[in-house]
């Protein structure tokens, strides 16, 4: 498979995958999280609660980090 853009394509793709599951089954309540790729040994993957905020501090998003080996 020939990637064009594959940051785009990986990140859209966990996306919508994001948004169907949110959709399908919880409703839609779950909040956006911030999806990433990240090889940490040992671990499938992980979720860090508010781990990005915005410069003012006002809101934060959640973290959720995927494995892309396991």
């Amino acid at each position: 498979m020939q990637y064009t853009k594959p940051s785009r394509e990986i990140y859209t793709g966990l996306q919508s995958a994001y948004d169907h599951f949110n959709r399908t089954l919880f409703g839609g309540e779950l909040p956006q999280a911030m999806i990433v790729l990240h090889r940490k040994r040992g671990a499938h993957g992980y979720f860090w609660a508010e781990q990005f905020a915005d410069r003012k501090g006002k809101s934060s998003l959640d973290e959720i980090a995927l494995n892309p080996t396991s």
